[in-house]
Protein backbone atom coordinates (compact mmCIF):
# COMPACT_ATOMS: atom_id res chain seq x y z
CA UNK A 1 0.00 0.00 0.00
CA UNK A 2 1.62 3.49 -1.04
CA UNK A 3 0.39 7.02 0.38
CA UNK A 4 -2.62 8.16 -1.36
CA UNK A 5 -3.96 4.55 -2.19
CA UNK A 6 -6.97 3.51 -0.80
CA UNK A 7 -8.11 -0.01 0.78
CA UNK A 8 -11.93 -1.01 1.10
CA UNK A 9 -13.39 -1.37 4.62
CA UNK A 10 -14.40 -4.60 4.59
CA UNK A 11 -10.18 -5.29 3.99
CA UNK A 12 -9.28 -2.70 6.50
CA UNK A 13 -11.74 -4.83 9.38
CA UNK A 14 -10.69 -7.90 8.51
CA UNK A 15 -6.80 -6.62 8.36
CA UNK A 16 -7.58 -5.54 12.16
CA UNK A 17 -9.48 -7.84 13.06
CA UNK A 18 -6.71 -10.85 11.94
CA UNK A 19 -3.84 -8.56 13.55
CA UNK A 20 -5.60 -8.16 17.07
CA UNK A 21 -6.78 -12.11 17.50
CA UNK A 22 -3.16 -13.13 16.90
CA UNK A 23 -1.78 -10.78 19.08
CA UNK A 24 -4.27 -11.16 22.04
CA UNK A 25 -3.72 -14.96 21.28
CA UNK A 26 0.02 -14.38 21.99
CA UNK A 27 1.50 -15.78 19.13
CA UNK A 28 5.24 -15.07 17.71
CA UNK A 29 6.12 -12.13 15.61
CA UNK A 30 6.73 -14.22 12.76
CA UNK A 31 3.71 -16.24 12.76
CA UNK A 32 1.62 -13.15 13.16
CA UNK A 33 3.19 -11.90 9.98
CA UNK A 34 3.63 -15.30 7.82
CA UNK A 35 -0.83 -14.89 8.53
CA UNK A 36 -1.37 -11.86 7.48
CA UNK A 37 0.69 -12.55 4.38
CA UNK A 38 -1.06 -15.69 3.84
CA UNK A 39 -4.81 -14.55 4.16
CA UNK A 40 -6.12 -13.82 0.50
CA UNK A 41 -8.55 -11.89 1.78
CA UNK A 42 -5.44 -9.04 2.70
CA UNK A 43 -3.49 -9.03 -0.46
CA UNK A 44 -4.33 -5.48 -0.99
CA UNK A 45 -1.79 -5.15 2.16
CA UNK A 46 0.31 -7.71 1.31
CA UNK A 47 3.36 -5.19 0.67
CA UNK A 48 2.36 -3.59 4.29
CA UNK A 49 2.05 -6.89 6.02
CA UNK A 50 6.07 -7.96 4.49
CA UNK A 51 7.14 -5.04 6.30
CA UNK A 52 6.09 -4.86 9.30
CA UNK A 53 8.53 -4.62 11.42
CA UNK A 54 8.69 -7.98 14.31
CA UNK A 55 9.92 -6.08 16.95
CA UNK A 56 7.05 -3.68 16.88
CA UNK A 57 4.99 -7.14 16.21
CA UNK A 58 6.47 -8.56 19.49
CA UNK A 59 5.60 -4.93 21.50
CA UNK A 60 1.98 -4.71 20.16
CA UNK A 61 2.06 -8.11 21.54
CA UNK A 62 3.02 -6.97 24.93
CA UNK A 63 1.02 -4.12 25.41
CA UNK A 64 -2.08 -5.80 24.46
CA UNK A 65 -1.37 -8.97 27.11
CA UNK A 66 -1.38 -5.81 29.43
CA UNK A 67 -4.38 -4.80 28.23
Amino acid sequence: MHEGDEVDEDVLHRWQTQLLQRLLAGQEPEAIRAALLADPGLHPLHEHAAGLDLHALAVARALVARW
